[in-house]
């Protein structure tokens, strides 16, 4: 079944698409949270549209990806900014705090931007002063609490 909902603006749209969302198949945290800073973004969209395209481009390249890697790319960004956060809090935690235009745009370009970082830990041998680290999978903290102690200087081989 297919229905279709004119609304006067985008920020409607956002709206109507949250709503319906709630009393239906519940979809991904990322999905509800796209819809959400899109709504914010107001007549910024297309730079929140632009960022959202690169994280997920970006993350896309991490091969053997699932489906759940935006989530998790999520997910892990958000811990590592403000604690611990379950899979289904993700999208409440961040509409509590992210509630208006600026903020949205900020989270926006805050992802695409460590979504980089984010694919080479998952994919690109790391050097570490005389130790090479393999990519890491199936991680489970967040990529910003690692801790390099032993190390001085630190990059990622190209």
């Amino acid at each position: 079944m297919v229905i279709c909902v004119q609304v006067p603006d985008d920020r409607s749209a956002y709206v109507v698409f949250e709503t319906m969302n709630d009393r239906g198949l519940r979809p991904s945290a990322a999905d509800l949270l796209k819809n959400h800073l899109f709504g914010l973004a107001d007549n910024r969209l297309d730079e929140a549209e632009r960022n959202w395209i690169a994280m997920t481009g970006t993350l896309e390249t991490v091969p053997g990806a699932d489906d759940d890697i935006v989530v998790t790319y999520i997910r892990h960004f958000w811990i590592s900014q403000h604690g611990q956060t379950r899979n289904k809090e993700l999208f409440d935690k961040i509409k509590q705090q992210i509630k208006a235009k600026q903020a949205a745009i900020d989270l926006t370009g805050e992802l695409a931007t460590n979504a980089i970082l984010y694919s080479a830990l998952l994919t690109q041998p790391t050097i570490c002063g005389i130790h090479t680290v393999q990519p890491l999978r199936n991680i489970s903290i967040p990529f910003a609490t690692y801790e390099l102690s032993s190390c001085d200087h630190c990059y990622l081989r190209e």
